[in-house]
């Protein structure tokens, strides 16, 4: 009797606690892509990249007049080998210089590129979250990442839902 009960009490635990599970997906980089241009991210980011390209080119520019100085001199036969060395040792530090600026710049581009991406990052997966509590969804799949997506349902795409959710 006592495993009768403990049976039918544990088909009715699992009956109850088995529920239905809800699946949804969308396409993130198509809503990243109309806020980026809504936001003018990319009119920013060259806006900021603009000076540190100009000054980038100064440098090159320069570089560029020190090795053809130093190559027609060379081929004058002017300089002595100490200061062929010496020369040679300059625009190594010059080609250095430039290269240390362009990792530099860079690591600034990434830091300005997460700083103006992140709110938007942020109120993206907080509509997602929205629609997903509101909506009752189990997991929301992105659809914009290598085709991970095989086969769905079009009433399971809340690409409008979120959309709704962003005021867009």
């Amino acid at each position: 009797m006592k495993k009768h009960l403990l049976s039918i009490s544990l088909i009715f635990i699992l009956a109850f606690s088995v529920q239905a599970q809800k699946y949804g997906y969308f396409n993130s980089g198509l809503i990243l892509e109309e806020i980026g241009k809504a936001e003018n991210v990319d009119q920013k980011m060259a806006d900021f990249q603009k000076p540190f390209v100009a000054e980038g080119q100064k440098m090159v520019d320069a570089f560029e007049v020190s090795k053809n100085a130093f190559y027609e001199d060379v081929n004058k036969g002017i300089l002595s080998q100490v200061a062929i060395q010496q020369r040679q040792v300059a625009l190594q530090e010059e080609q250095q210089k430039i290269a240390n600026f362009e990792k530099d710049i860079e690591q600034k581009i990434l830091v300005k590129r997460e700083e103006i991406l992140s709110p938007i990052f942020t109120r993206v997966q907080d509509a997602i979250n929205a629609v997903a509590k509101e909506n009752n969804y189990t997991m929301i799949f992105d659809s914009s990442i290598m085709n991970a997506i095989l086969y769905t349902e079009a009433s399971d795409d809340i690409q409008a839902l979120v959309r709704t959710k962003l005021g867009m």
